[in-house]
């Protein structure tokens, strides 16, 4: 779901963060109680911060990935708000998972660094080592915090051993196969979730359209189909960055299938499990604006790459927040319009590779359906 706060609703997104960012004594205890430096954040929090996961539940012990979780969630606020006061106030938070990690990691017998002992996002693999979303996370932790070092132009101490850890991370590949073993000693068994089809979106690793269709065509075929919606919002994302929009249309209806009558608020599961069930209406969202609108926050832009989803004659998203611009987004078969509404404090700067055009607030401008870049003024 903060993916798409953070693009809409910034002041939500940000007081969301803001909770886990008050609570850094807490994460700082579980690490240390585990044996670690720095910020191990709990897999579920209260008001204290500390964890209050159910002790027979195994989430709140292996399910580490939640701290780089928090952290990309930072860095994609500082991206879309560009506000370096506000990043200052989270360089405690985002050094202090680097040096979880750092403390975490081990040396391979190849010289890489591992993770071992814990779960990624499909629940059914408990325990086991080299999670390839968890040390693909982690990284992304690591380089953040040496960025955000030389963003704010502060000394950090760690910062030479983070850069080490993350050129050094091992995240399984099958080079034979094309595809990303979950974990080590994978063996094709049946997840409940989406786990390294996350690996493209949202974490952004730098893989190629084969391998993360593999990946998709891979783990698709042995996901529990009585598994948590939210998949079905990852896997039409991934395959409409793989330019399979057919494909993307077969998961797509099913991203919303468990929104049920008579408030028409998701559910857990196709048969029960937890209502009001927010992480699948996530993934909904997240298949419309970043799937459909193949939205991507990137250092210094946003990227679009629209299209219309099955069954729709244009669609549209209102009240993009990027820097100080606030605009909204129409596309139907044929053009693009971009609105950058009159509150908009910033002009703004439409890219389609070959030329830029400036749009001040208040003013809209159209063009043919294609990939574009929005910059600020």
């Amino acid at each position: 779901m903060l993916p798409t706060l953070s693009v809409l609703h910034r002041e939500i997104a940000s007081s969301i963060l803001l909770y886990r960012n008050l609570r850094l004594a807490g994460a700082k205890q579980k690490a240390a109680s585990n044996g670690y430096s720095g910020l191990q954040f709990p897999w579920e929090s209260a008001q204290l911060g500390v964890e209050v996961t159910p002790t027979d539940a195994d989430t709140g012990i292996y399910e580490q990935h939640i701290s780089s979780d928090i952290v990309l969630a930072v860095k994609q606020l500082w991206r879309l708000s560009g506000d370096l006061n506000w990043l200052k106030s989270y360089l405690d938070l985002v050094c202090g998972v680097a040096d979880f990690w750092a403390s975490r990691v081990q040396r391979r017998n190849d010289g890489s660094f591992g993770i071992y002992g814990v779960t990624g996002p499909d629940e059914y693999a408990v325990n086991v080592n080299n999670s390839a979303y968890t040390n693909a996370a982690a990284r992304l932790s690591l380089e953040f915090a040496v960025e955000i070092c030389g963003l704010l132009n502060v000394s950090c101490q760690n910062a030479g051993a983070w850069g080490e850890i993350a050129s050094q991370m091992y995240i399984p590949f099958d080079s034979s196969r094309g595809i990303h073993p979950e974990y080590d000693g994978y063996t094709g068994g049946k997840i409940k979730q989406a786990d390294v089809v996350l690996l493209g979106y949202p974490l952004g690793l730098d893989i190629t359209d084969t391998v993360r269709l593999n990946d998709v065509k891979y783990y698709a075929a042995r996901t529990d189909v009585n598994g948590p919606c939210m998949t079905d919002g990852i896997h039409t994302i991934a395959l409409l960055s793989c330019g399979l929009p057919e494909a993307a249309a077969e998961y797509f209806p099913k991203s919303f299938a468990n929104a049920k009558p008579p408030f028409w608020v998701w559910q857990e599961t196709p048969t029960g499990g937890a209502v009001n069930f927010i992480t699948g209406a996530g993934g909904f969202l997240q298949a419309l604006i970043f799937g459909y609108g193949g939205l991507r926050i990137e250092n210094g832009s946003l990227l679009f790459s629209p299209r219309l989803a099955p069954e729709t004659s244009s669609m549209k998203v209102r009240g993009v927040r990027y820097r100080l611009a606030v605009f909204d987004v129409f596309w139907d078969q044929d053009h693009v319009i971009i609105l950058n509404l009159p509150e908009s404090a910033m002009t703004i700067f439409i890219s389609d590779g070959l030329r830029s055009h400036e749009v001040p607030a208040g003013q809209r401008f159209q063009f043919p359906v294609s990939p574009f870049s929005v910059f600020a003024g």
